[in-house]
């Protein structure tokens, strides 16, 4: 007992009275025993926030990619030039495998909350990309929290849905949901390739942005840059390329890194099936199948995100500027009023980390409060090992929309309520 009392003392406040004397001092008595949880509780964080291809050893992963065509990034980057298909029927298409589609869709339900982290994580790589954000700015429903949480709620709503419901039946609200983003697509294509192309080229969020925190993130080469400077005229919006890189993030968390959003001892097939339900969804949305990221089986689709972020979306971080950081914080601040906690620069960190970027100089800035929302999550994720809280963070997931949109149990405390409603998806309400 004595022993592990001084190993204690010596953790939180060093060895002699001058170094007690001086952590209590500096630190101050809940900073120091966090320092003690930082130093020895993560160690799972450093396994956690590894690429699958780094916890399976070099060796296999070079093995893996020597198998595949090294051309295959370059064909997909030819995406960037052809536009999606957007007259797609929805219909089973001829490789469809209902069992698997099954299984995809069990896989989203028992682990949503894995992938609700993963989606809002993943958010910031599609707002790396210049054509992307463009078309968000432009459809000025995303800018400002409130517009933000307006906009992205109702759409993780429709995604639910199409999971939860029967997209094949045309009665069904998944059905009509998944016809209305298909519509929608076209429509923004039209819009920002003919009918406004110039003034979408030039388009920019005026300055200044809701808050500077200018190169905190990775290797940020100017935050004065230009959403201008990285994208041409001769662009083409809506393409195939953008269509993949949102479908990226919807699977790149549970298929390339489980264990970071929480998603631990996963049955291969039912990510198998994951992946299956997004190349349907990927084909009604207009992505060709030779540019659909889940045309093959799990272990070619690991080493293609694998491929996909570390020569596309962590360089994409190096270029990024108040625009991104604009979008990125309105994005954040109103989650935060969903689930209470989220905060910008940690949230960016943890997916940074995540990917294996270079994120030392945003780790330095963070605050003390941002520190515990940084390793607050690490605590979520690890903490789904066990599926009975798992489970219970989907609850409380499930719950926070339900109060978000005006309904919620009737035991729930009232201080606990969000600070603002939105109303239900006119898709969903019976």
């Amino acid at each position: 007992m004595e022993s592990r009392m001084s190993w204690c003392a010596e953790v939180l406040w060093g060895s002699t009275a001058s170094q007690k004397q001086s952590a209590r001092r500096k630190h101050g008595t809940a900073l120091c025993i966090i320092n003690l949880t930082l130093k020895y509780v993560p160690v799972n964080a450093q396994y956690l926030h590894r690429s699958d291809t780094q916890r399976s050893g070099p060796t296999l992963f070079k093995d893996m990619t020597v198998n595949m065509s090294g051309n295959q990034l370059e064909k997909l980057r030819r995406g960037k030039d052809i536009p999606g298909h957007f007259d797609v029927a929805i219909a089973k298409p001829e490789w469809y495998d209902e069992r698997k589609f099954l299984r995809g869709k069990k896989f989203f339900r028992e682990n949503l909350i894995s992938v609700f982290l993963s989606d809002v994580m993943y958010m910031f790589m599609v707002f790396s990309y210049p054509t992307i954000l463009k078309v968000f700015i432009s459809t000025e429903k995303s800018s400002c929290p409130t517009t933000a949480l307006r906009r992205y709620v109702p759409t993780l709503r429709v995604i639910m849905s199409w999971f939860q419901g029967d997209i094949w039946d045309p009665n069904d609200p998944a059905c009509k949901s998944l016809l209305y983003v298909m519509k929608t697509h076209k429509h923004i294509y039209k819009v920002t390739n003919f009918n406004k192309k110039e003034g979408i080229d030039a388009i920019e969020i005026p300055k200044p942005p809701i808050e500077e925190r200018s190169n905190v993130y990775w290797n940020v080469k100017s935050s004065e840059r230009s959403l201008s400077d990285d994208v041409s005229n001769n662009c083409t919006y809506v393409s195939q390329w953008d269509l993949m890189v949102v479908q990226h993030a919807m699977i790149g968390g549970p298929v390339a890194h489980p264990e970071a959003f929480g998603a631990w001892d996963v049955d291969e097939e039912d990510i198998e099936g994951y992946i299956h339900c997004w190349r349907v969804l990927g084909h009604l949305m207009g992505i060709g199948e030779e540019f659909n990221l889940c045309n093959g089986d799990l272990k070619h689709t690991k080493i293609l995100l694998n491929l996909m972020e570390e020569q596309e979306i962590i360089p994409s971080f190096g270029n990024v500027g108040y625009n991104f950081e604009h979008m990125s914080l309105a994005f954040i601040n109103g989650m935060n009023i969903l689930v209470p906690g989220l905060m910008y620069p940690p949230t960016l960190l943890y997916f940074l980390v995540t990917l294996g970027a270079d994120s030392s100089r945003l780790s330095k800035s963070l605050t003390f409060r941002e520190k515990i929302s940084y390793y607050s999550m690490i605590a979520i994720t690890y903490s789904c090992k066990a599926k009975f809280i798992r489970n219970l963070w989907t609850s409380l997931l499930e719950i926070s929309l339900d109060l978000i949109e005006g309904s919620g149990p009737w035991w729930w405390p009232s201080f606990c309520t969000p600070s603002m409603t939105i109303p239900r998806s006119r898709f969903l309400v019976s």
